[in-house]
């Protein structure tokens, strides 16, 4: 029998969930079959080093880490849900008309508008929850997880950079060679809001980061440390969020960064050493080079944004241009005439044309909300196991976080690091899971993944 070294096979993992976290951004947001197929293949690979580990014999934490019924039993009935919804489609898609077609279906159980679209809304769910697990085995450590969030800051960092001289230079080219399908696009984003989400999720950590390596620095009286090296990359991002002009994405950034000073200030920084000045010259670095790229970069999206109406004649063309109010009222619709089992996880751009008034122009494969856009897929019934999911993971996280708080014997290093980098997790899951009440985030695969992997590291924490 071929022996395996087990080291060799967490080696292994790491390398795949790298691969995926670097690869979800950069291509253009993960949302074309491409590169979900990608990801796909990727988290096979380590689930195939999962079960490879297992016959290599796995420790009682492992399999604690793994699962847990409190998330896995509403996950396997989710799994479940969602394939007899593939497997009992209440209606077929005909391309040449664009129109989905009647077809006998069993009615007393879960079904979808259509089947193709579900499965692989299923195939999407299956990679996530093998992300998860593959983040939570793997990354045990304080070198391994800081080791992880320095790699994605820094090609959140360089992404950053990309979107900020894209529009400078007023290119009209994803990654300068990838014509986008809509004007409003940022870096590898075609949406500029789901750009904005994703940095969201960056920034915390980054300053968190830069925070933990400022006092881990040996020397408290040397005049600097790596870490402003971390503030720096937290304000191009920031400086980014703005220029890409998100309302939400903007309102939601402030807030995440008067959270991290609350945590600075409260929790995390000592004032002692040299700490106040510390804690300026952390602020001050953020503040003005984030004004400062922005002011390099043009205020022009930002203030056409937030720009008042002139007249009344514009105030009314706003107004009628605001169009996600309707498109909530017409999704609720949806809804209520599928309250129990929804139209299919997926469904919702097949589905939509049918209850779009007038009104609203264009095609709309999002709701702009992606909690009411599930709700309306999977109904009550489906959307009461994906809650029950989500419960049982944040029930082990805020376990963690109280075990944590009162533990006091663990590694002064360690202790640092779970001082400023798990609030920040926080902070940044908050963050979109906010945000996913007026866009979509987390129907982007480019931000789920990291939603994930976030989960993961709080969920680990011990």
């Amino acid at each position: 029998m071929l022996h395996v070294p087990r080291n060799l096979v967490t080696i292994a993992v790491r390398v795949f969930v790298v691969l995926i976290l670097v690869f979800a951004p950069w291509a253009f947001g993960s949302t074309e079959p491409w590169a979900q197929t990608t990801i796909q293949s990727l988290t096979g690979l380590i689930l195939v080093c999962v079960i490879l580990e297992a016959s290599l014999g796995f420790e009682r934490r492992s399999w604690d880490l793994l699962w847990s019924w409190w998330w896995g039993a509403p996950l396997l009935a989710l799994v479940i849900y969602t394939a007899l919804q593939a497997l009992n489609p209440s209606h077929y898609y005909q391309l040449a008309s664009q129109s989905l077609l009647p077809r006998t279906c069993i009615n007393w159980l879960p079904y979808s508008a259509d089947a193709s679209i579900t499965w692989g809304t299923l195939r999407m769910l299956m990679a996530y929850a093998v992300l998860f697990w593959g983040v939570a085995w793997c990354f045990k450590g304080v070198v391994e997880v800081k080791v992880l969030l320095m790699i994605l800051a820094v090609s959140g960092f360089a992404l950053a950079l990309v979107a900020i001289l894209q529009s400078v230079s007023g290119e009209q080219k994803l990654l300068w060679f990838r014509k986008s399908p809509i004007p409003e696009f940022m870096g590898s984003f075609v949406n500029r809001n789901n750009y904005a989400a994703y940095m969201n999720l960056l920034i915390p950590v980054t300053l968190a980061l830069g925070c933990y390596v400022g006092e881990m620095k040996p020397d408290a009286r040397s005049k600097g440390h790596a870490g402003y090296l971390f503030y720096f990359m937290a304000a191009v991002m920031t400086a980014s969020v703005l220029r890409s002009g998100s309302r939400a994405g903007l309102m939601i950034c402030v807030l995440l960064l008067a959270c991290w000073l609350w945590n600075l200030i409260f929790a995390g920084e000592r004032m002692v050493h040299g700490g106040r000045r510390r804690l300026f010259l952390s602020v001050s670095i953020v503040i003005l080079a984030a004004a400062g790229l922005l002011l390099f970069s043009g205020v022009e999206p930002l203030a056409e944004r937030f720009a008042a109406p002139a007249n009344m004649e514009e105030a009314q063309m706003r107004e009628n241009s605001n169009t996600r109010p309707i498109a909530y009222r017409a999704t609720f619709e949806m809804f209520r005439d599928h309250w129990l089992y929804g139209i299919g996880a997926g469904t919702f751009p097949r589905v939509f044309p049918y209850y779009q008034p007038a009104s609203l122009a264009g095609f709309w494969p999002y709701a702009h909300c992606d909690w009411l856009q599930y709700i309306a897929e999977l109904g009550v019934v489906g959307f009461a196991l994906l809650a029950g999911v989500m419960f049982g993971i944040l029930r082990r996280c805020a376990h963690n976080c109280l075990s944590i708080r009162e533990c006091q014997d663990a590694h002064a290093e360690t202790r640092i690091f779970r001082r400023h980098v798990l609030p920040a997790l926080g902070f940044s899951l908050a963050g979109v899971a906010l945000h996913a009440c007026v866009d979509f985030p987390l129907h982007i695969p480019g931000v789920a993944t990291l939603a994930a992997a976030y989960l993961a590291l709080v969920y680990h924490t011990a």
